[in-house]
């Protein structure tokens, strides 16, 4: 089974990804891309759609398209709850069995939380068997790295394909356009590591001005298309090139439609370290 991508004539592989689905009438609803004109979609995004840094960049400042992301979007999911969720792989009780059934695969969890009592949860799977050395080095010392090591490493990339102007507007005059950035040093990060899963909790409510945008995003989601992107910043030239870890598209999401009631009650261990 295929669909098509976010990228005009790209193809997700579907057949060879783990399933995560949790017990909600609502879960489909936020969906993996099927047509072009599709809305309430995510799809996976070729990494070398975004540029990194290059071997020599200590030097001559080059960027150049990455290679491929080792990891692929397995699915997004969005809860709304009264209490956060800042450790998904632990307190989802369907997502800590997802992890758990599948113990012999590698997963990457970004999770953001977003004004409203949001909680949009995206997962990735390791797909990716080509040796490159310095994204493995460099991947080993952010899973083995403390909390400031990871939050002065760890760049978030966005682009923006398709936004109303009022919100272009309001992107540039208060954040200065979208740009690569250390997220971990604007926003407040929770980093966690599990047997088979590396994990990174964003909170947009963490700073003011990030905050207002993200509301006013909120807002005009189902009026949006975008591409993100996330990558371990290289330093020295051992650590680069650059490499995507994992990235992908929003399409037209209307959070109303697609977010999934989340209570107390549905599991709460803590597991991670």
């Amino acid at each position: 089974m295929t669909h098509r991508g976010a990228e005009k004539g790209a193809v997700v592989r579907e057949m060879s990804l783990p399933q995560w689905k949790h017990n909600s009438e609502k879960d489909q609803i936020w969906h993996m891309k099927k047509s072009e004109d599709d809305s309430n979609c995510f799809s996976p995004v070729n990494g070398e759609k975004f540029l990194v840094r290059g071997q020599k960049y200590p030097v001559n400042k080059v960027k150049l398209p990455s290679k491929r992301a080792p990891y692929e979007l397995v699915c997004c999911k969005c809860f709304k709850s009264e209490n956060r969720i800042e450790r998904p792989c632990s307190e989802i009780k369907s997502l800590r069995g997802f992890l758990e059934r599948e113990k012999n695969r590698e997963f990457f969890i970004l999770n953001w939380l977003v004004p409203g009592h949001y909680t949009v949860v995206n997962v990735y799977v390791r797909t990716g068997t080509e040796v490159d050395e310095a994204f493995e080095k460099l991947w080993t010392k952010f899973k083995k790295g403390d909390e400031k090591f990871r939050n002065e490493r760890f760049k978030f990339i966005p682009q923006l394909l398709s936004a109303p102007f009022s919100m272009r507007s309001l992107i540039n005059g208060m954040l200065g356009g979208l740009r690569p950035v250390l997220i971990g040093k604007r926003l407040k990060c929770h980093h966690v590591t599990g047997e088979n899963y590396v994990g990174v909790t964003v909170d947009t409510g963490s700073a003011s001005i990030v905050s207002f945008v993200a509301s006013t995003m909120i807002k005009q989601f189902a009026h949006l298309v975008a591409n993100m992107a996330c990558v371990i910043e290289g330093r020295e030239e051992s650590e680069l090139p650059e490499r995507i870890i994992a990235a992908h598209c929003y399409s037209k999401v209307d959070l109303k439609k697609i977010e999934i009631p989340y209570g107390n009650g549905e599991g709460n261990q803590n597991r991670e370290a």
